[in-house]
C-alpha cells in the first residue's frame, strides 16, 4: 500500500493572538528572543530569517498576567510580508524545534 500523505496542517490566524496570555503566547510560540518591559506593557520580539513579529501584551486582571493587546510583522528583507505569513513561518519553525 502507498504511503499515506501527510495530512495538511491549517495554521491559524494571527489574530488569535489578540486576548491570549502571556502564558498561552509561550504555549503557541515558545520563549521570545527579545523582550523589554515598558510599563504598563511588555513587548516580545519573536524573529525568523525574514520577518521578525512583535507582540505589545499588557497588564490584566491581578497584575500577574498580561495579555495581547496588538501585534504587527515586520519584514527583515527588501519588500512586504504580512502578519499571517510571518505568523506561520514562526509556527513552522517551532514545530521543526520539536521534532528536531
Amino acid at each position: 500500500t502507498p504511503p499515506k500523505p501527510k495530512p495538511e496542517i491549517i495554521y491559524p490566524s494571527p489574530s488569535r493572538l489578540t486576548g491570549m496570555s502571556n502564558f498561552q503566547v509561550i504555549g503557541l510560540l515558545g520563549e521570545s528572543g527579545f523582550q523589554r518591559r515598558d510599563d504598563p506593557a511588555l513587548i516580545w520580539q519573536y524573529r525568523t530569517e525574514t520577518c521578525a513579529l512583535d507582540i505589545f501584551l499588557y497588564r490584566s486582571g491581578d497584575g500577574t498576567q498580561y495579555r495581547v493587546d496588538h501585534f504587527e510583522a515586520r519584514n527583515r528583507e527588501k519588500g512586504p510580508v504580512t502578519a499571517k505569513d510571518c505568523f506561520v513561518a514562526l509556527l513552522k519553525a517551532r514545530e521543526q524545534r520539536r521534532t528536531g
